[in-house]
């Protein structure tokens, strides 16, 4: 059976696994672009832009072109 996660504990885990160097989710599936912006959108509203600023400099590593493959193989 799967538990439903609020909003908050969604980003907040995702930080928490994006700041350690994980960039996947607990299925394996590794988080876009398009998500990442979401959870900079979410500590932005809430001014933590410190987190703001790591996740920032996570997209700008993570070019999905040309390393997506590099990381998939990483899992």
């Amino acid at each position: 059976m799967y538990t439903i996660k609020s909003h908050d504990t969604l980003m907040h885990t995702t930080f928490e696994r994006i700041s350690k160097g994980i960039y996947y989710d607990e299925k394996l599936f590794p988080f876009d672009k398009t998500f990442i912006e979401e959870v900079i959108k979410y500590f932005r509203d809430r001014e933590e832009y410190e987190k703001c600023e790591i996740l920032l400099s996570t997209i700008s590593e993570l070019n999905h072109d040309t390393n997506f493959h590099k990381w998939r193989q990483m899992i």
